[in-house]
């Protein structure tokens, strides 16, 4: 047993048993774990005891392991003690990673991501958290949280750059708990910094532009900003889209310096694309602390690439520069491979060599040969390229050296040589998508090498993208670029590469002949939203659309292979309906459209309308889940005309509001990316007057008329299922004040009077009252509305027939 792993004891008198026992008395006493009080995140390794009582007739036989175990003590109190084993968990990882902007605008609103993650297989209980804002508690996060294990929880977290400091300091930590053996602290804790820029000057508003009522209805991020009833014509727009870009930062610098020597990197930022970009926004650090000789803006030629070098004095052997740049893209562009804009590495400081370590004759400088007065110094200039002729035959008769073939050959001295190897790569990089690190390995010689042996694993694997070996010349860097996919989520990528000197020479440094990096393994972050539910007014008995606008925000895009689901609820209807595959690239929007009907209802009916995106959550790593669902209260108004009270006064026709043509905007994926396409839906309507005394161009008091109405919608939408053909028709007559509607009926396709009662015949037709005046122009209009799939979807359309009462 290794009494190391015990970690609590108890004996029968810590359970209550008295010191003594009368003879041949017993008592029971039961030990169990739970007696212990010990962390969660200790494993339990079973009880043990070692009880022998004074007779062997209550022996309590032999020792096991388990969770508890009642004992009969006889006479005395057992001399042994009662162990619980425990040990601590290991072979786990608990890490925090920071996810921030770079920089925000003075008084904008701005957000993070702090992500803490247990990368094992064991629980962890208790987890100490922290995150402050400027040194400042964020309450958002809880001080204790449990882990399972391989998991993680991301607390998302808005402020406002309202502060007056140029920068907003970011920090974050996740502890460990009692029992709990972290595999690797130096990623418990995270730092970022969010630089606070000047926001540009509002732009002076037009006198159309109203405070109360921007014209900006294309603003993804504000769920109260459906379309303006108020201008029907103006849809949403689709977000600008900006043009894409590839910038990329690496890091070129030596993995070991002398401690007090004077030493120097390379920040190079690259634009991989054909565009120029202006004021690019750069920015480095040395150990968190920014480096001042790097701009914070730069314009980029295609293809540029500008290079920084950075100098400065080392400090005492032991210490390690940590190494950071980043570049991010201009306003007005996107980066389209964000992983190779970050890149890091790191600088140590060594102890300077001693001064003749392996050559007492000046090991140094090699390239200067010896005294030739002095051949009897063994350890004189020696070439690879000549190798040393031990018969010397230019030289047959030299006294001072004869030959001897008693006295052995003196090896060969080799050259000396300082190859060394150091990593450029990023910090993290996305599950399954591409990545790529910067290899440079340099001569710091004066002479050429040959067949200097390269090696690059990525976790223990070489990779055949480094050539196993290489000539330099006197002072050659050479870079590396290699570029792999990564594997799942919280997988390590474990970075190796080494540089040994060739045949025939020895490196003065060793130490920098190898270097080591860790890549974490992320999911993609985004955040689903939905923003709004239109329309909140319904008729009854009508097949009508619903349009949902949901967002997605994030560097995630949503192909149609991923499945993203919106569900769309009516409990008071008992109504649910299903919408998969909607595709969204990040940082935009679309809007799902849902087509149901209404049922007959005798009064005006509230409903709510309930819209849910990614219901199940069956999409990993969302950021937050509270804005999933939407709730918009509606009506389905009860449609009834009641019999209309003739005016003797003859009001003129009343401006009715047209809409007969609606345009918006879809999300579309094709051809491999996304595209926005506009659509347009027009409702056509043509009203016809039939009168007896047509051809003499007016009509008599007392006489009828009959109306044809036909009504269709000419669209470019290619999903025609989501439009309705027109259902309703009215009409809407002057002696009753252009104010009572006046129900049509749909029969072959064409809207008509239904049968006047008044007629004795049933004629479908409309009587002009004997009290209008004659030799004046009257009209009446029609209106019909229909259902399509733009988030105004009963628009009215108004035509007028015009006639005239005249005289027999």
């Amino acid at each position: 047993m290794n009494k190391q792993k015990v970690y609590g004891k108890l004996t029968a008198q810590d359970k209550g048993v008295p010191e003594l026992l009368y003879p041949y008395q017993t008592t029971s006493v039961t030990f169990a774990k739970d007696d212990v009080l010990l962390s969660r995140n200790f494993q339990y390794m079973g009880l043990e005891w070692d009880y022998t009582p004074e007779s062997d007739e209550y022996s309590d036989g032999e020792n096991k392991t388990q969770t508890s175990i009642t004992q009969n003590i006889h006479y005395r109190i057992p001399t042994a003690d009662f162990y619980f084993k425990f040990k601590a968990c290991d072979g786990n990882d608990l890490s925090v990673v920071i996810r921030a902007p770079v920089t925000v605008k003075r008084g904008d609103s701005y957000s993070f991501n702090i992500i803490y993650m247990n990368s094992g297989t064991s629980a962890a209980y208790d987890v100490p958290l922290k995150g402050t804002i400027d040194e400042v508690l964020i309450e958002g996060i809880p001080e204790m949280k449990d882990f399972s294990p391989n998991s993680s929880v991301t607390y998302d977290i808005k402020r406002t750059a309202d502060t007056d400091a140029d920068e907003i300091h970011l920090w974050a930590n996740i502890g460990v708990p009692e029992g709990f053996i972290d595999g690797n602290i130096n990623n418990n804790t995270a730092t970022a910094v969010i630089r606070i820029v000047k926001p540009k000057p509002d732009e002076t508003p037009d006198n159309s532009d109203d405070p109360d009522d921007p014209d900006d209805p294309d603003n993804p991020d504000d769920p109260n900003n459906p379309d303006n009833p108020d201008n029907p014509d103006e849809p949403d727009d689709p977000p600008g889209l900006p043009d894409l870009c590839d910038l990329s930062a690496c890091i070129f610098a030596p993995p070991t310096v002398y401690e007090h020597e004077n030493y120097s990197y390379t920040v190079s930022f690259t634009n991989n694309t054909d565009v120029e970009l202006k004021a690019a926004h750069l920015m480095a650090k040395n150990n968190e602390i920014a480096l001042t000789q790097i701009p914070e803006l730069a314009n980029f030629k295609p293809r540029e690439t500008k290079a920084f070098t950075v100098t400065g004095t080392a400090g005492n052997a032991g210490e390690v520069y940590g190494l950071w740049a980043n570049v991010e893209a201009p306003e007005g562009f996107r980066d389209e491979n964000i992983i190779n804009n970050t890149a890091v590495s790191s600088i140590k400081v060594v102890k300077q060599p001693d001064d003749d370590p392996d050559d007492p004759d000046d090991p140094d400088n090699p390239d200067e040969p010896d005294d030739p007065d002095k051949p009897d110094e063994p350890n004189g200039p020696h070439y690879p390229d000549e190798p040393e002729k031990p018969d010397e035959p230019e030289k047959p008769d030299d006294p001072d050296k004869p030959e001897n073939p008693n006295e052995p050959e003196i090896p060969t001295i080799v050259n000396l040589c300082d190859v060394w190897v150091n990593l450029s790569s990023p910090p993290t990089v996305y599950e399954h998508e591409e990545y790529s690190f910067t290899v440079y390995f340099a001569n710091s010689t004066d002479k050429d090498l040959y067949d200097v042996e390269l090696n690059v694993t990525i976790n223990g694997k070489k990779i055949p993208d480094v050539p196993g070996t290489s000539n330099f010349k006197a002072f050659e860097k050479k870079a590396f670029l290699v570029t792999k996919t990564a594997g799942d989520k919280r997988e390590r990528i474990r970075l190796s590469a080494k540089v040994s000197a060739p045949a025939g020479y020895k490196d003065s440094n060793t130490g920098n002949n190898q270097v080591s990096a860790e890549i974490m393994v992320l999911e993609r972050p985004y955040d689903l939203d939905v923003q709004r539910i239109t329309p909140d007014e319904y008729k009854e008995n009508q097949s009508v659309i619903t349009t949902v606008k949901v967002s997605n925000k994030g560097s995630l895009d949503f192909t149609p292979g991923q499945n993203v689901t919106v569900l769309f609820q009516i409990p008071e209807l008992s109504l649910s309906k299903r919408i998969d595959a909607i595709i969204m690239e990040r940082d935009t929007w679309n809007v799902v459209s849902i087509r149901w009907d209404t049922p007959n209802v005798q009064a005006d009916k509230n409903v709510t309308l309930i819209a849910i995106i990614n219901p199940e959550q069956s999409l990993r790593n969302e950021s937050t889940a509270e804005n999933n669902t939407y709730t918009q209260k509606a009506v389905i108004r009860n449609i009834s005309y009641g019999e209309p009270e003739e005016s003797r006064s003859l009001p003129n026709p009343p401006k009715r509001s047209e809409q007969p043509r609606v345009t918006w905007w879809e999300q579309r994926y094709e051809g491999g990316k996304f595209v926005w396409r506009q659509f347009y839906a027009e409702l056509k309507v043509n009203a016809v007057l039939e009168y007896d005394t047509k051809a003499k161009g007016f009509l008599k008091s007392g006489y009828g008329y009959s109306i044809r109405v036909t009504a269709y919608v000419d669209t470019n939408y290619d999903k025609p299922e989501l439009i309705t053909a027109p259902q309703t028709a009215e009409v809407y007559l002057p002696e009753y004040r252009y104010e009572t509607a006046i129900p049509l009926i749909k029969e072959n396709g064409q809207f008509i009077f239904k049968e006047n009662p008044a007629s004795p015949f049933r004629y479908r037709k409309h009587y002009i009252p004997l009290w209008f005046p004659d030799n004046r122009d009257y009209t009446h209009t029609n209106a019909a509305n229909c259902g399509v799939f733009a988030a105004r979807h009963l628009p009215v359309v108004s035509c007028h027939e015009i006639w005239r009462r005249g005289r027999w």
